[in-house]
């Protein structure tokens, strides 16, 4: 799973999309900064957000899913099932 806050952003406004095993998120923000505003270093600025991320093998592109509730987007990342740990029983004798 991977949490992004993004408050303040509108659900139809969120793009998620996999394409050639790179997870992309893309969020548009139409807030407008304070006149006063300064900042060193931000994250998302007032144009909006953009993330990519490298999905391995393991990952089942086609079932994954998300759901935003109160500006944090949740995305679930499922495994492949023949990448899935299987417990082996041991016995003793």
């Amino acid at each position: 799973m991977i949490f992004f806050d993004i408050p303040g952003v509108d659900k139809d406004k969120i793009n998620l999309k996999v394409e050639k095993d790179i997870l992309t998120l893309t969020a548009e923000c139409t807030k407008k900064a304070a006149e006063d505003y300064s900042c060193i270093s931000e994250e998302m600025d007032y144009s909006g957000f953009n993330r990519s991320f490298n999905l391995n093998k393991t990952v089942d592109a086609d079932k994954i899913s998300a759901d935003y509730d109160n500006g944090t987007l949740k995305v679930i990342l499922p495994k492949k099932e023949e990448q899935k740990t299987k417990e082996i029983k041991i016995i003793i004798n």
